[in-house]
C-alpha cells in the first residue's frame, strides 16, 4: 500500500490535502504535517486530529525561518535550514515510509525530509500541489526558481557537503484543478485534480465544515453585494480603492453593501462612514463559499483580491463576481502582467462568474444588467 505525506502552510492547502485523500487517496496511508506559517493553524490541526482520515498528524513551527523584520536573521535561518535542515525534532520523529510527498512549494522542511530520507537510502516523488491562481502564473515559476541573492551558491554547497539531490530535483508533478489555464511551462507534469464531488463523497463538505469550525458564517455576509478589501493599503498605505468603494456604495447604497476586510488589516476605513464591515477571522472564504447555495442572489467585487477567484477553483458553483483593477489607473496597480492575463483568461472561460469592467461606469452598468436580471434581493 502506498503512503503519502502532506505539507501544509495555509488554509487552502490544507482544504486541498482533505479533498485529495479522501477522493483520491482513500485507500492509502497519509500523514499530515501542519505549520504555524498562517493564523489558526493550531486550531486545524487539532480538528484534523479528530476526524483520523491520516495516519499521523504533526504540528510544527516554521514562521521563524521567515521572519523579515531584520535581513540577516532571515538570511541566517534559511542558511541554517539549507545546511542543518528545520524542525529537526519533528524530522526525526516521521516513519520515513513515504512513496510521494505534496507541498506547495519547495520549502526547508521540504528540503530537510528528501534530505533525511535520501540519508535512508529512499528518494521520494515531490509534488507540488494547487494553491489558488497565482500557481497558474510566471509569479509561482519565479516562487520556484527564483534565488534570494547568493541562495543557489548556497545551494550548490549544500549538495556538495551532503551528496544529496535537491527537493527541487525531485519535483515530478504540479496538481492544478484547472491545468488547462496554466500560463507557465513547468520542467515536469502537469496532473488535473477533480474538484471535491460532493454527491458522491457527501462526507467529505462535513470534513472540510468540521476542520474549519464552520457555523452557518454564510449570514455573516446577508447583503446584496459583498466587497473584499485587498491588501494594498494595509501593506503601503495606499488608499486607491478607496474612492472605488465609496462610489460603488453611492450607486446601490450604503445599506445593500458589506466589505469583508482583508485579514491583515488594521484600520477601518469603511465602517465610519456607515458601510458595514466583516473582519472576523478564522473561516476561509473558500469554505463559506462551499457552503452557499448555488446561484446565490449576492454580488462579489473586489479589485483583485483572490477570494473570487479561489472558490471557483475548487467548487463548481457560480456566484456574479467582478473584478475592478482596470478602474485604477494601471501604475498604480499593486498586480503584475501575469496575474492580470490569469485573471482576463478566466473571465473568458467563466463569463457567467466573473466579469472585468474597463471603468467604473461600465461597472455600475453590469451591475444594473445584474440586477435587471432578478439578482438583487
Amino acid at each position: 500500500m502506498k503512503k503519502y505525506l502532506f505539507i501544509c502552510e495555509n488554509p487552502f492547502q490544507i482544504m486541498v490535502a482533505l479533498i485529495m485523500k479522501y477522493q483520491m487517496y482513500a485507500n492509502s496511508i497519509a500523514d499530515i504535517i501542519v505549520t504555524d506559517r498562517a493564523s489558526g493553524m493550531e486550531n486545524r490541526y487539532y480538528n484534523l486530529k479528530k476526524i483520523k482520515q491520516f495516519r499521523n498528524v504533526m504540528y510544527v513551527t516554521t514562521k521563524k525561518c521567515y521572519i523579515k523584520e531584520k535581513k540577516y536573521l532571515f538570511y541566517f535561518n534559511q542558511m541554517k535550514c539549507m545546511f542543518c535542515g528545520c524542525n529537526l525534532l519533528i524530522i526525526n520523529e516521521l516513519p520515513y515510509d513515504y512513496d510521494e510527498i505534496f507541498a506547495l512549494g519547495v520549502t526547508c522542511i521540504v528540503n530537510a525530509i528528501t534530505r533525511k530520507m535520501q540519508s535512508l537510502n529512499q528518494e521520494p516523488k515531490v509534488n507540488l500541489v494547487d494553491e489558488g491562481f497565482g500557481c497558474y502564473t510566471e509569479h509561482y515559476r519565479k516562487y520556484l526558481f527564483g534565488f534570494h541573492k547568493g541562495r543557489h551558491i548556497l545551494q550548490a554547497f549544500s549538495k556538495l557537503l551532503n551528496s544529496k539531490k535537491s527537493a527541487l530535483s525531485l519535483v515530478q508533478s504540479l496538481y492544478l484543478f484547472q491545468p488547462e489555464m496554466c500560463l507557465w511551462n513547468p520542467p515536469f507534469e502537469i496532473t488535473k485534480m477533480h474538484e471535491p464531488d460532493f454527491k458522491t463523497y457527501p462526507a467529505l463538505k462535513d470534513i472540510i465544515n468540521h476542520v474549519f469550525d464552520y457555523h452557518n458564517q454564510c449570514k455573516d455576509y446577508d447583503k446584496p453585494f459583498l466587497f473584499f478589501e485587498d491588501c494594498t493599503y494595509q501593506d503601503t498605505g495606499d488608499n486607491i480603492d478607496f474612492e472605488i468603494v465609496m462610489s460603488l456604495a453611492k450607486s446601490i447604497g450604503k445599506n445593500n453593501m458589506i466589505v469583508k476586510l482583508h485579514p491583515r488589516t488594521q484600520v477601518n476605513r469603511f465602517e465610519p462612514l456607515g458601510i458595514a464591515v466583516n473582519n472576523k477571522k478564522g473561516v476561509p472564504w473558500e469554505v463559506i463559499a462551499m457552503n452557499m447555495e448555488d446561484g446565490d442572489k449576492r454580488i462579489f467585487m473586489t479589485i483583485s483580491s483572490s477570494s473570487v477567484i479561489t472558490y471557483r477553483l475548487l467548487f463548481k458553483k457560480s456566484f456574479k463576481s467582478m473584478l475592478l483593477f482596470k478602474c485604477i489607473e494601471r501604475e498604480k496597480l499593486q498586480v503584475d502582467n501575469s496575474l492580470i492575463n490569469f485573471l482576463e483568461n478566466f473571465a473568458e472561460k467563466f463569463p457567467d462568474d466573473l466579469y472585468i469592467p474597463n471603468n467604473l461606469e461600465e461597472a455600475k452598468e453590469k451591475i444594473s444588467e445584474w440586477e435587471m436580471g432578478g439578482l438583487k434581493s
